[in-house]
Parts: C-alpha cells; structure tokens; sequence
C-alpha cells in the first residue's frame, strides 16, 4: 500500500516506528551521507566532514529520493 504520497518514515508524529538517523554510503565508500529524518545532515567525503554545495553530485542524488526509493531499500530480496 506504498505511494509516492506516503511521508518518509519518522515525518509523521504518529509514526509508530520512526526512522530517525540514517545514511546512503556509495558503492566505494568514499561518500557518507546521512539523514535526520526526511532531511539532509551530514556529508562526508573520505572520511572528513564536507560541504554539499561543494558537491552537486550529492545535491542531485538528495533531490531524487522519494519515499519510494526508501521504501524499496527497505524491501528484502525472496530468498
């Protein structure tokens, strides 16, 4: 029962399991980004605190995640 109109998990006060601090790692590890909820908080490259506007890539990549691209992360394979 998934919609693009669902609210992140944690955006809504009765969210019974709210999704609080979370983060997307790129497949070499070199960039950490982490969530505060349904925003932005934190950006590291290499392990060091970064600045996003330095970065437009990761600006791109924060501006396509919908709920449903979380939701599908969530999402376990069959095994």
């Amino acid at each position: 029962n998934w919609s693009p109109d669902i609210k992140m998990p944690g955006a809504d006060a009765i969210d019974p399991e709210p999704l609080s601090v979370w983060g997307i790692d790129s497949a070499d590890g070199r960039i950490n980004i982490i969530m505060h909820v349904d925003r932005f908080d934190a950006l590291f490259v290499d392990n060091l605190p970064s600045d996003i506007d330095s970065h437009p890539s990761v600006s791109a990549v924060l501006n396509e995640i919908s709920n449903v691209v979380v939701r599908d992360l969530w999402i376990e394979p069959p095994s």
